[in-house]
């Protein structure tokens, strides 16, 4: 078996030669191409009405990577695919790191990408004075920071965020939140985390009634069961409301709209195709208990975020003086749980053969099961090992992103594509060129079996190594959506990476993002772009960096702006080429070299 998936691989590469233009001809053309786009674009230094911010959970460079790959050979394009963000004509690369940690969760990460201030681990809209759990800190204002959402509030401009996760998750809830632990989405959650809800305002209060989070003009994800009351039930089934204080905080946003304008409160995608965006002036979509589903697990009941962001926009564009809208497309976070593990008989037998085949461990099988036996805690992809479900999900990302490339203007429209974090997987083993990066990629010169281009550093993909060898992936069907990829160290869930992240940018002012940057520069850029009206100012207290991007924007010299995006080796010898040629009359200059 072995043999004939390496003969398979062998014939499959040489297939790909034979279609790939590899000469001289063809790779010259091809750059020549990009450096005449390049040395085409030009900064747009307009102020911008419009910003729209789409950020992959954990989506580092090898997963962006991936998904260019998957798209390639499904367009048949391969390698030379480009997503849609690479057509940005601007990108940066981002540090992640916190106050506190080298490797950032969602949560403070949210803070800097959104706020412009770093702050502690599994802490959101708050700065380092405040520590993980302490309710006092969290209520004092000087410590609370501010993020770009409500810049825009206070500018008299719409907002509204989108994501696939719950809209209290820790990336959304840094537009609106002060929270001293992230997992206090509402007062029940407060006490499982050792803290006092008669203190601490939970984040789904604070989404409904806070002064940031109930400006939000449209909200949309999962996680309906933060804002339910324990004696309500879930219109999907039989699962209550997680509150304990007795509010129907969905309720209440309803209250509360009807008394500011039109309104549409939606739980499914059908009601959502119904609303009509030109007459609404207030949105909340909850379409799932708990996180939305996997795209390879979604059924028609759930919209999909390219659906989400284009009602989204239709609504936030009836304001003509502009808005700000936050996308996240959730793949790789874990689903934090707490509950009991019953095993029915079934799911016991299978536990048994799962054990025997993939011989992963006894407890870390029994976590997996319980991860997907509950509804909305499909969501776990990488954290989970499983790369195929990961990588998928950036389709559905990727389509979000053009919906809103079509639906606005690039002279008054800055959108940015980023990450908070990476993930621990990585693409490895040599592959031949047209290789499907889901599968295999080439075979162990230790134990001689194959082993997938996609892999992790940690997580629950660890095998015991029974006679000291490795599982064969072909016979744990590799192929499968939910696969667990295998993996070095094993972990109940897989950690997150801490190398930097890249950001790409159309716009206005979009030259601001090139270089290397802090995470917490992002909302400082954003201001520039179209400041509050006190907001951009230079003094002894800014950073020597933050002085220099202020001046650019308001008067950037056409040579300090530098474009910068993905390019190939062979790209930067013609872009070093050229820097020679200019003026210089060389013979090796002509179009034709």
């Amino acid at each position: 078996m072995q043999n004939t998936q390496i003969l398979v691989l062998c014939i499959f590469g040489h297939v790909i030669k034979l279609f790939d233009r590899s000469d001289s001809a063809f790779w010259n053309a091809r750059c020549q191409a990009e450096l005449a786009d390049q040395l085409a674009k030009t900064p747009i230094v307009s102020q911008a009405k419009n910003v729209i911010v789409f950020l992959g959970d954990g989506t580092g460079i090898a997963t962006f990577t991936a998904a260019r790959l998957l798209k390639g050979q499904r367009s048949g394009k391969y390698e030379l695919e480009q997503s849609a963000w690479e057509r940005f004509p601007f990108s940066s690369i981002i540090k992640t790191y916190n106050t506190n940690m080298q490797v950032t969760d969602s949560a403070a990460s949210s803070t800097a990408y959104l706020n412009g201030v770093k702050g502690n681990q599994a802490t959101i809209g708050v700065d380092a004075n405040v520590l993980l759990g302490d309710c006092l800190a969290m209520n004092i204002e000087q410590f609370h920071t501010e993020s770009v959402l409500k810049n825009f509030q206070d500018a008299g401009r719409s907002t509204g965020i989108v994501t696939t996760t719950r809209v209290t998750h820790a990336s959304p809830a840094g537009n609106y939140a002060h929270i001293a632990e992230r997992h206090w989405e509402n007062d029940n959650d407060i006490e499982d985390y050792n803290g006092d809800p008669d203190a601490c305002d939970d984040i789904a209060e604070q989404l409904v009634l806070g002064n940031t989070g109930s400006k939000i003009k449209v909200i949309m994800g999962g996680g309906r069961k933060k804002f339910l009351p324990e004696d309500a039930v879930d219109p999907e089934g039989e699962t209550s409301g997680r509150r304990k204080d007795g509010q129907n905080l969905i309720d209440t946003w309803i209250n509360q709209k009807n008394l500011l304008g039109t309104n549409s409160y939606v739980w499914n995608r059908s009601e959502l195709l119904a609303v009509d965006t030109a007459n609404t002036d207030y949105l909340l979509g909850l379409f799932d208990y708990s996180h939305m589903e996997y795209r390879v697990d979604n059924d028609a009941s759930n919209p999909t975020l390219s659906e989400m962001t284009r009602a989204a926009i239709e609504v936030l564009q009836r304001d003509v003086n502009g808005f700000f809208l936050f996308v996240e497309g959730q793949f790789f976070q874990i689903e934090e749980f707490f509950c009991c593990l019953r095993l029915s008989c079934t799911l016991l037998t299978q536990f048994t053969v799962l054990l025997f085949v993939h011989r992963i461990s006894c407890s870390t099988l029994l976590l997996l099961h319980t991860f997907r036996l509950f509804r909305g805690l499909i969501d776990t992809a990488h954290h989970l090992n499983e790369h195929r479900s990961a990588v998928e999900e950036a389709f559905e990302f990727e389509k979000a992103v053009e919906v809103a490339v079509s639906m606005t203007d690039v002279q008054d429209t800055l959108i940015i594509v980023t990450a908070d974090h990476s993930q621990p997987m990585t693409i490895n083993g040599y592959p031949s060129r047209g290789s499907d990066i889901l599968g295999l990629a080439s075979v162990s010169d230790v134990d001689n079996m194959p082993f997938t281009t996609l892999m992790y550093t940690n997580g629950p993909g660890f095998r015991d190594q029974k006679n000291d060898l490795r599982p064969n992936p072909v016979d744990e069907n590799y192929e499968d959506p939910h696969y667990v990829a295998q993996a070095t160290v094993p972990m109940v869930e897989s950690n997150h990476n801490g190398e930097d992240v890249i950001l790409y940018a159309r716009g206005p002012h979009a030259h601001l993002f090139t270089g290397i940057h802090e995470n917490a520069y992002i909302p400082h850029a954003i201001r520039c772009v179209h400041p509050p009206r006190d907001q951009v100012r230079t003094s002894p207290t800014r950073s020597g960096a933050y002085i220099l991007h202020a001046i650019r924007c308001v008067h950037p010299k056409r040579d300090q702006v530098r474009t910068s995006s993905t390019r190939s080796g062979a790209y930067i010898r013609h872009a070093i080429r050229y820097a020679a040629c200019v003026g210089s009359g060389l013979s090796f200059c002509s179009a034709d070299a």
